[in-house]
C-alpha cells in the first residue's frame, strides 16, 4: 500500500479560515482606534485650556490653576503632535503607533512629574485668611486623564494591529 494515497488532496489544517465577520472587524478596528486617538488628542488640547484644580478655604474661592499654566501648554503640543501619528497608525504604520503610545506615556509622566496628582489633593493654610484650604480637581484633570488613556489605547491597539505579519 502506498501511504501517499491515503492522504487527502488538500491540507486544511494549515490554511487560515476566511470568515466574513473577521474582514469587517479588521476594517472597523483601525477606525475605532483612530477615533479613540482623535478623541484623546482633543481631550488633551481641551484640558490645557481648562481649569486643573481649584483652591478653596471653606466657602471662599482662593485660586484656580489651569492645566496650561501647570504644564506650560505641553499637553496642547502633545495632542497636536499626535494627530499625524494617529493617521499613520490607522494606515498601518507600526512606528506611528509606537509614537502615539509614546505621546500617551509622555502625557502620563508629565502629569506625574508636574505633580497634578499631588496638587489636586493638597491642603494647607490659605495666605492671609489663616484658614485651612483644600484643593480639588476640576474638569481639566479628568480631561487630561481620559485623553492620555485614550492615546495609550489607540497606540497600544495600533501596535498590536500593525504587528509583524506571520
Amino acid at each position: 500500500m502506498n501511504a501517499a494515497a491515503r492522504e487527502g488532496a488538500d491540507e486544511y489544517s494549515r490554511e487560515e479560515a476566511d470568515f466574513p465577520e473577521s474582514a469587517g472587524l479588521q476594517r472597523l478596528l483601525p477606525a475605532l482606534l483612530l477615533a479613540a486617538g482623535l478623541a484623546g488628542a482633543a481631550l488633551l488640547v481641551i484640558a490645557d485650556l481648562s481649569t486643573l484644580y481649584e483652591v478653596r478655604a471653606g466657602a471662599a474661592h482662593i485660586s484656580s490653576v489651569s492645566s496650561g499654566d501647570q504644564h506650560n501648554y505641553a499637553l496642547l503640543l502633545i495632542g497636536l503632535a499626535s494627530l499625524p501619528m494617529l493617521v499613520g497608525s490607522a494606515r498601518g504604520s507600526r512606528p506611528a503607533a509606537a509614537a502615539v503610545t509614546g505621546f500617551g506615556l509622555l502625557a502620563l509622566i508629565l502629569i506625574l512629574i508636574a505633580g497634578d496628582l499631588h496638587d489636586i489633593h493638597s491642603t494647607g493654610v490659605a495666605g492671609d485668611l489663616f484658614e485651612r484650604a483644600t484643593a480639588g480637581p476640576r474638569s481639566g484633570f479628568y480631561e487630561e486623564t481620559a485623553g492620555l488613556a485614550l492615546l495609550l489605547v489607540a497606540g497600544g491597539g495600533g501596535l498590536v494591529l500593525n504587528g509583524p505579519r506571520r
